[in-house]
């Protein structure tokens, strides 16, 4: 997709769900672990003071409660939050969600802000919307106004999405059209956006795999019978589990990219 039919797209369908209402996301034991690493990992790495960009507000302007948004941002009295998303009707409803934090309407391709300014950069799976030819040009932005942590989470291997998208399919029984996440989401290998990272000259700080298994309803099962499964999830990941690479369904990178001065 271009760069304009990726605009109409998330302006469209924000206006679409707007109009269905709030979403309401389930919050499974899977889900609710998820967004306890998350939280942990992101309050590890967030720093006392200065600038924090969250790259999209999809959570704060559709959603009524998810993994992390800043409706009510960190406890953190030194730190100034900002948000950053591409479709106008998003930004408008998440100025009215979380009126605590600056919202600003903008192509993450071109960010309307200064060099090195921002002390902390989240993104929580907004690369996968765009090309890897993309990506490039948004980390390169990202690395202009950062001089600190970039946090991001992705989703990766292609071929792992489509077992996902299988599974939902038949879990669903045929009532949602999940087609669409395929037209506007890319999938990268974990060992090409590693590389990238470190070539504009970041530095790796933490890299784990997010979800082993998520693809598969037997781990949905696990969970529900037994929630002490979340301690083994999380032991397997954190410690590098041998086909982590191949079996989870996201990844987090945490990448330093502090200047000294």
């Amino acid at each position: 997709m271009s760069r304009k039919e990726i605009f109409e797209y998330w302006q469209q369908r924000s206006v679409e769900q707007a109009a269905k209402g709030v979403v309401q996301i389930p919050h499974s034991p899977l889900y609710s672990w998820k967004t306890k690493v998350v939280q942990e990992l992101i309050y590890r790495f967030l720093p006392e003071k200065g600038w924090f960009l969250k790259c999209d507000l999809w959570n704060e302007g559709m959603l009524e409660k998810s993994w992390f948004d800043l409706k009510i941002p960190p406890h953190k009295d030194g730190l100034n939050f900002v948000g950053v998303d591409i479709a106008k009707f998003v930004c408008r409803s998440a100025k009215k969600n979380a009126p605590s934090i600056s919202v600003v309407n903008a192509d993450l391709n071109h960010l309307p802000f200064r060099s090195s300014v921002f002390n902390f950069v989240l993104d929580l799976s907004t690369l996968d919307h765009v090309s890897e030819e993309e990506v490039s040009v948004i980390l390169n932005e990202i690395k202009r106004i950062l001089n600190g942590m970039l946090f991001t989470i992705f989703h990766q291997q292609k071929r792992l999405q489509k077992i996902t998208a299988l599974y939902r399919i038949l879990l669903n029984r045929g009532k949602e059209d999940l087609s669409w996440w395929f037209k506007i989401s890319y999938f990268f290998n974990v060992d090409w956006m590693r590389r990238g990272l470190v070539k504009l000259g970041f530095k790796l700080k933490l890299q784990r795999p997010l979800n082993i298994g998520g693809w598969c309803p037997f781990t949905y099962l696990l969970l529900k019978r037994w929630r002490g499964f979340t301690k083994v999830m999380n032991a397997l990941e954190s410690k590098g589990f041998p086909y982590s690479d191949w079996m989870s369904e996201s990844w987090i990178i945490i990448a330093n990219n502090k200047r000294t001065i």
